[in-house]
């Protein structure tokens, strides 16, 4: 329990509650809140303000227009004042909702939704690479890099480079009877713009453009936007709003896709669930952790057991697509979409510094690649999709947090 006196009146009140807290400040105020009581008072906190009730507010009782009207001034008064200023607004500060980890948000990888994440610098590479099969075996790299240029309390403006690369050891033969090149290239650069309010409401912004095609310095470019409004609803939780847009998509290709999700977080339990993404990291018990992500058509899960900043085992599944433009096509709405599943087990370590290392090998199934202008749902009969062998392969990736 709390006592305050304020102008002879003597109040009980409960620490905790946000419009009590405020009563708290008002009582504190009230002491000041003119110049004979201002001179009486010897210590209290709105004391360091005394100068600035007189000079901005002299004719002020109410302790509401009082509170506000310090508060309206600030940038002009002493830097003592301001100081207290600054820690009567923190105290005053409802509770904000966990924070949803930014993996969640933004995506290992650079899945998700751009801008969501924390606006730290970032490194991110991986691959994987399966032996000759029928018809052939397969490579895939990928990188990207993200890094804030410039950065504030409040704002974050942010650029990206992100690239891949799907190689085929040997000319693959599709329905269609056209031969694809052996290896497809894809590239862009993004920038993103994130804005913070007190009230925890984040808005962003972003956009990237590139190249994803067997000649990308020729091709035509490929190009994607979205934005978001992310509100809190304390003390857990945010509710998500967005836009999507890409021409190269593998879900819902050429299309503004809306979505809405509820974020949820705690100390054991993070999750964002709703459409076109969702995600989830769950604590049940140390070391364990259970995690999932889907956006679109692209599902990963995992169990892991340990510490990744020491040493963590894990068992994965991953459903992917990979979308390019065969630079040769008669139809400019054709893509090539490369199907992928794997499951795997593997490890998880720190290097050195921030560099993390994961190392991972298992059985690659359901591969298969076709080309149509159908990029989310293969509906027409007439294509059949070109079916690789099952096979073992195995993964690597390293992440550099800066």
């Amino acid at each position: 329990m709390f006592f305050c006196g304020g102008r002879g009146a003597l109040k009980e009140l409960k620490i905790g509650d946000t419009k009590v807290r405020k009563l708290l400040v008002w009582c504190s105020l009230a002491l000041v809140s003119t110049p004979a009581l201002a001179a009486s008072s010897k210590i209290t906190p709105g004391k360091p303000c005394r100068d600035e009730i007189q000079e901005f507010c002299p004719t002020l009782t109410d302790r509401h227009e009082l509170a506000d009207c310090l508060l309206k001034h600030e940038e002009d008064s002493s830097p003592l004042c301001r100081t207290y200023l600054t820690k009567l607004k923190a105290f005053l500060k409802p509770p904000a909702p966990a924070a949803v980890d930014e993996d969640l948000l933004g995506g290992r990888g650079g899945r998700g939704i751009p801008g969501m994440g924390s606006g730290k610098p970032s490194i991110f590479y991986a691959g994987w690479y399966t032996p000759s099969v029928t018809p052939a075996g397969l490579q895939y790299h990928q990188a990207r890099a993200s890094f804030p240029v410039s950065k504030s309390t409040r704002d974050t403006f942010s650029i990206s480079l992100s690239g891949n690369t799907m190689i085929y050891d040997q000319p693959v033969t599709i329905s269609s009877g056209v031969i694809l090149p052996t290896q497809f290239y894809a590239g862009d650069l993004g920038a993103q713009f994130t804005h913070r309010w007190d009230g925890g409401q984040i808005f962003g912004i972003g956009a990237q453009a590139g190249k994803a095609s067997d000649k990308p310095f020729q091709d035509t470019p490929v190009y994607g936007a979205n934005i978001f409004l992310s509100l809190p609803d304390p003390p857990h939780s945010h509710w998500i709003f967005s836009l999507n847009y890409s021409n190269n998509s593998t879900f819902l290709n050429g299309l503004p896709i809306p979505g809405i999700a509820y974020a949820y977080a705690t100390e054991t339990f993070m999750g964002v669930f709703g459409f076109p993404f969702a995600s989830m990291r769950w604590k049940p018990a140390d070391p364990w952790v259970l995690s999932m992500g889907l956006f679109g058509n692209n599902i990963s899960a995992e169990v892991a057991y340990g510490e990744r900043k020491s040493l963590q085992v894990f068992a994965a599944f991953h459903s992917q697509r990979y979308s390019y433009m065969r630079y040769a096509r008669t139809n400019p709405d054709f893509r090539v979409v490369m199907g992928d599943k794997r499951l795997s087990g593997g490890l998880r370590f720190p290097l050195f510094a921030s560099l993390e290392g994961e190392l991972e090998g298992g059985y690659a199934y359901g591969r298969s690649v076709y080309e149509s202008d159908k990029s989310s749902f293969r509906t027409d009969p007439s294509i059949v999709p070109t079916a690789f062998s099952n096979t073992w392969f195995a993964g690597w990736n390293l992440r550099l947090a800066l």
